[in-house]
């Protein structure tokens, strides 16, 4: 069987304080003082191509799917001039055939069911939000789905007071010498799902002295629950050390990369960072077409005590959001909603920001 599906959303945003592009970008949040703003588009538009057949008595799957945020969070420099031109790119590309997977979609370590429903397509901080390529295998009793995974490497350490920078493949002394490592276990019942992750991730770094590294690990529990036919929660917590993009808005904080005080210029200490975060939603469904959600997320970075000229200072430390909608399903296949969201920062020097953002949006699914 061939399917080609997707979505066309419209989103129409107004900025009453900082801008924040045309999703909400948690650590670009800026300290300058407010400027309202408004900006409509349609990047979040999607488009999926999948396959599925039974060979050897065992389902084959094949997915394809892409949208126009390969800017990033803001339009290309220049596109709002006269096109809105975005860039396609890729979200999903794997195959499945009974037990394994092997391609690039959702970490093992993410749930996607748990998930706020939000307007915004950055969702609320504080989740675990990551698509990379994988080797993943899966087997289940009645109620138990255990998978395992080996995922793509990539060392997030700031080496912003070494002088190095990150960007430049010359001078960015990352290696990611082993996989990423993952295992979930996922209880499955009539009132929703719980699930148990775990990550463990090597960081490591060469300078022209020294070859470093560390072993960074994370935890997580999620899940959903049907409190009544019309009530549901959905929650997530994470915590770890060398952790980095497993939590969205750490990424790039697994670790810093520093001088050590006692050494020549050339020699550098790597420590990983402990980061946390989570989130909790609650959603009432009216009737079958009108439904309001309401959730709140946080992320912390534990930066240690430093010299508060350090240059760690502008680096984002703690995150919290809000969002707050109402959705009206028009038809079975169109809806549309409004939103509220706030966001608010703290950089490591204690400066601070914020976001307050009003959001309509409408989706058609084919």
């Amino acid at each position: 069987m061939f399917n080609i599906s997707g979505m066309i959303k419209l989103d129409v945003i107004y900025d009453a304080g900082v801008t924040s592009g045309d999703r909400i970008d948690y650590t670009n949040i800026t300290t300058d003082n407010p400027k309202g703003q408004v900006r409509i588009h349609a990047r979040e538009s999607r488009l999926n191509i999948s396959t599925s057949q039974d060979i050897l008595g065992k389902r084959y799957t094949t997915i394809l799917e892409g949208d126009f945020y390969a800017g990033g969070s803001n339009s290309p420099v220049n596109s709002e001039n006269i096109s809105n031109a975005s860039s396609f790119r890729l979200r999903h590309a794997y195959m499945s055939y009974g037990q394994w997977l092997a391609g690039q979609t959702w970490s093992n370590y993410v749930d996607v069911k748990s998930f706020p429903e939000t307007l915004d397509f950055s969702n609320d901080t504080g989740q675990s939000f990551i698509r990379q390529g994988q080797i993943r295998y899966s087997h289940s009793t009645e109620h138990l789905i255990f998978s395992y995974s080996i995922e793509n490497p990539e060392t997030d350490v700031d080496f912003t007071e070494t002088g190095l920078d990150s960007t430049d493949a010359k001078s960015d002394p990352s290696i990611d010498p082993i996989f990423d490592f993952t295992a979930k276990a996922k209880y499955q019942s009539a009132w929703g799902h719980l699930s148990l992750q775990n990550v463990l991730r090597k960081h490591k770094v060469q300078t022209d002295s020294n070859s470093l590294s560390e072993i960074g690990y994370g935890l997580g529990v999620s899940g959903k629950t049907q409190l009544t036919p019309q009530d549901l929660i959905k929650f997530h917590y994470s915590q770890g050390i060398g952790i980095g993009r497993y939590i969205q808005e750490a990424a790039g904080a697994a670790g810093i990369l520093t001088q050590s005080l006692s050494a020549t210029h050339s020699e550098f200490d790597l420590m990983l960072l402990e980061a946390k975060g989570g989130y909790l939603s609650y959603q009432h469904t009216f009737n079958e077409t009108l439904r309001v959600n309401m959730s709140s997320g946080f992320m912390d970075i534990d930066y240690p005590s430093m010299d508060t000229q350090n240059a760690f200072n502008s680096n984002t430390k703690t995150l919290t959001s809000f969002h707050s909608n109402i959705i009206w399903s028009v038809t079975p296949h169109m809806e549309a909603g409004i939103e509220y969201s706030q966001v608010n920062l703290i950089k490591v020097s204690g400066a601070q920001g914020n976001i307050k953002r009003f959001q309509l949006s409408t989706k058609i699914r084919f």
